[in-house]
């Protein structure tokens, strides 16, 4: 834990272990509205492993515990946010 490879495969590994989170949490966006309103979750291997409100808090808490290069952090409104461009 702690150190990050910066080799070619590493890299893809994260890539692909961050897109299946993102998807993962993005399929199931209308739940994780409903379960955690305005909190920051932690997804790992498209499981929530722990939440909080604060971002910091949260992020120590999981450095401790897992390879933080293996672990998605994302915001979670409690309402859908349209962006305009």
């Amino acid at each position: 834990m702690g150190d990050i490879e910066f080799d070619e495969k590493s890299i893809l590994k994260q890539l692909r272990g961050f897109h299946k989170s993102t998807s993962w949490i993005s399929k199931n966006i209308i739940e994780m509205r409903a379960e955690f309103p305005d909190q920051y979750i932690a997804v790992y291997n498209r499981k929530v492993i722990d939440v909080d409100v604060d971002f910091d808090s949260l992020f120590n808490r999981l450095q401790s515990k897992y390879d933080m290069s293996q672990v998605t952090i994302e915001f979670i409104p409690s309402e859908e946010v349209v962006l305009v461009l």
